[in-house]
C-alpha cells in the first residue's frame, strides 16, 4: 500500500505521545481518528468532518478531495488548539 504526501505537512501542536506532524493522508485519517473518539477533544462535531473528508479522500485519492480534507484538518487542528488556550474554570476544593 502506498502513502499519499500531505503538502505542505501540518504541525498538530501536540506535545504528548501523537504525531506532532501529518505528512500522509493515511497518517492524518489515524490521527482524526484518534482525536474524534477522544474524551479529552473539545471539537468532536468538528474533527468527526475532518474524518470523513480525509476518509473519502483516502477512498478515492483525487487531488480536489485531497485539499478539502486538509482544510478540515487545518480547522480542525486551529480549533483544538485554541480550545487549549481558553481560561480554563478555577477547581475549588473543600477542605472537611
Amino acid at each position: 500500500m502506498t502513502s499519499t504526501p500531505l503538502l505542505p505537512e501540518l504541525e498538530t501542536g501536540e506535545t504528548g505521545s501523537l504525531q506532532r506532524y501529518l505528512d500522509t493522508l493515511e497518517g492524518a485519517l489515524y490521527y482524526a481518528l484518534l482525536k474524534k473518539g477522544s474524551a479529552l477533544t473539545a471539537n468532536h462535531d468538528t474533527w468527526q468532518l475532518a474524518f470523513d473528508a480525509l476518509s473519502k479522500a483516502a477512498t478515492g485519492k483525487q487531488h480536489a478531495d485531497i485539499a478539502i480534507a486538509q482544510h478540515y484538518l487545518v480547522v480542525a487542528i486551529n480549533e483544538t488548539r485554541q480550545a487549549r488556550t481558553w481560561p480554563k474554570p478555577y477547581r475549588v476544593f473543600l477542605r472537611e
